[in-house]
């Protein structure tokens, strides 16, 4: 084999390696895990009031609503404290074992562990 062909070879086989390692993940961060609901929260919307601590020019269903999870994320034990709508906050008490998809720290489903 020539030292031309060789080079050729060598640098076609480099540029493959490199593509290998700079290839982008077409879904980073995409999980299923299986968890527990540990805690759940609602924060209102608005300021709270002098009276009482309502809120005002807020009803009872404005706010953020929220569930605690922890979960296994690899080897490391995790808690996610993710917004919810308010069907999922009535929905998953704590200690409800659920299964949650991830895409990055969004959460994307939330259902009953199968």
């Amino acid at each position: 084999m020539s030292l031309h062909t060789a080079v050729r070879l060598l640098s076609f086989l480099s540029a493959g390696l490199t593509g290998c390692a700079t290839s982008n993940d077409h879904d980073p961060g995409h999980r299923v895990l299986d968890a527990i609901v540990v805690e759940r929260g609602f924060e209102a919307s608005g300021a709270p009031r002098s009276d009482g601590g309502r809120f005002e020019g807020s009803s009872e269903d404005s706010g953020n609503w929220y569930l605690v999870f922890e979960t296994s994320d690899g080897e490391a034990q995790a808690h996610y404290r993710l917004h919810v709508t308010r069907q999922q906050y009535m929905m998953f008490q704590e200690g409800t074992d659920v299964q949650i998809t991830l895409v990055g720290y969004e959460l994307r489903a939330l259902h009953l562990r199968p």
